[in-house]
């Protein structure tokens, strides 16, 4: 994992570059794309613009779908995926919820 303890905080490694802090938008993101390359530049840009805007990147990519875990404003996890992930999503635990 790619991140750092200071003061009881814990901090990730992927900077949102409109705040040069890190950015706290997303828990994890998945690509899904025949072009490896764009999936690796694109989780980045998914994970600092977080849900709403993530999927929304992803729309203008045709072929590219993505899974985005984030934390909800109550502290549960919620799940925000593109409409073609959703018929092959079966989540394994009950803490999880869908979203958009």
């Amino acid at each position: 994992s790619n991140f750092l303890v200071a003061e009881g905080r814990r901090y990730g490694h992927l900077l949102d570059p409109r705040t040069l802090k890190p950015t706290e938008a997303a828990l994890s993101v998945t690509i899904v794309s025949r072009d490896g390359t764009l999936a690796d530049a694109l989780s980045k840009a998914v994970f600092v613009l977080g849900p709403a805007d993530g999927l929304a990147l992803l729309d203008a990519f045709p072929g590219t779908s993505g899974l985005i875990a984030y934390q909800k404003g109550d502290g549960s996890i919620g799940l925000a995926m593109s409409p073609s992930l959703r018929p092959a999503f079966h989540p394994a635990g009950k803490n999880l919820s869908g979203a958009r």
